[in-house]
């Protein structure tokens, strides 16, 4: 999942650069990084509690997933980057009056 977030990430950044190539790089890299702390959080929980069962490493994992995409997606949303003004060109062609 990982290198997944990783190689979307780096897509946008190929010219030509798509609208919004700042916001699309930004999401994909942040969900990256969640994914890797989500698998540090459920390796040291489940290497310092007393776990004996697969079913209990299992849920660990789970419930550690969700607290950590839970957390994730408010601070993404609050930090992510402004969207990109239009181009100057397409300003100019409102004011004129010509359909873009």
């Amino acid at each position: 999942m990982n290198f997944a977030c990783i190689v979307a990430a780096i897509v946008p950044l190929r010219s030509p650069r798509p609208a919004n190539w700042r916001l699309k790089h930004y999401y994909f890299i942040s969900w990256s990084y969640v994914s890797l702390m989500s698998a540090a959080a459920t390796e040291i929980v489940v290497r310092v509690l007393p776990l004996t069962t697969r079913g209990q490493v299992g849920l660990v994992a789970l419930v550690l997933s969700i607290v950590t995409m839970t957390i994730a997606y408010v601070l993404i949303g609050k930090y992510r980057p402004p969207a990109e003004a239009p181009p100057l060109s397409a300003k100019l062609a409102e004011q004129s009056g010509v359909p873009s």
